[in-house]
């Protein structure tokens, strides 16, 4: 699975956490530390905000979108 998410990701270059988790038909909970394992050894990048926006409505938790990119030099 792991290998299936680096050789995806370095065909399309950056997909959205939610776009993988339909495409690999995996929960983005479990996915997420899979893709972490990629980002820790430099072949993806990972976009979004990293910490909510601290307003008190609590209305973006749920609906961030994360980006993973492959790194060309990876």
């Amino acid at each position: 699975m792991l290998f299936a998410l680096r050789d995806y990701l370095a065909r399309e270059k950056i997909s959205s956490l939610e776009q993988l988790a339909k495409k690999f038909k995996i929960n983005a909970l479990a996915l997420s530390p899979m893709l972490d394992i990629w980002v820790m050894r430099g072949v993806l990048q990972v976009y979004g905000p990293q910490t909510a926006c601290m307003a008190s409505c609590m209305g973006c938790g749920e609906h961030v979108v994360k980006y993973y990119r492959y790194v060309e030099d990876a």
